[in-house]
C-alpha cells in the first residue's frame, strides 16, 4: 500500500466499544448494521487485529453522546458508540469536535475544516 496516501477516520472504534460487548449487540445489527460484531473489545477481535498505522493517520472523535441508553454499556464519556478513551491508536494524531455525537461530526464545519487541513499539510 506505498500509494496510501494519508488516512482520515472519523469516530472510529479503535479498540472496540463496549456496547458490541453486551447482548444489546445482537439486535444492534438491525439498526446499524452487521460490523457491529466486529468491534467487541477482546484481543481477538477484528478491530483490535488491525494494529496502529504505518502511514499518515488523522483521527476524529465526537465528545457527547444522544443515545443514554446505548452510553449506559459505555466505559466512561463516549459519542452514543465509541469510548473516547479507546478511539486513538499509536502513531496516528487526534482531534476531539466538541459537542458532536457519534454522527452530528459528520454535519459540523470543523470537522470538513480538521480534514482538509490535514490532507493539504
Amino acid at each position: 500500500m506505498d500509494s496510501l496516501g494519508k488516512v482520515v477516520l472519523i469516530t472510529p472504534p479503535s479498540h472496540g466499544s463496549q456496547l458490541s460487548d453486551n447482548p444489546i449487540a445482537d439486535l444492534i445489527p438491525y439498526f446499524i448494521g452487521p460490523a457491529v460484531k466486529d468491534m467487541k473489545t477482546n484481543k481477538n477481535s477484528f478491530v483490535n487485529q488491525l494494529g496502529n498505522p504505518d502511514y499518515p493517520c488523522y483521527i476524529l472523535i465526537a465528545d457527547s453522546s444522544n443515545n443514554f441508553l446505548f452510553s449506559l454499556f459505555i466505559k466512561g464519556k463516549d459519542d452514543g458508540m465509541v469510548p473516547l478513551a479507546t478511539a486513538g491508536l499509536e502513531g496516528a494524531s487526534l482531534k476531539t469536535i466538541e459537542n458532536s455525537t457519534h454522527t452530528s461530526i459528520l454535519e459540523k464545519q470543523e470537522t470538513a475544516d480538521e480534514i482538509l487541513k490535514f490532507l493539504k499539510d
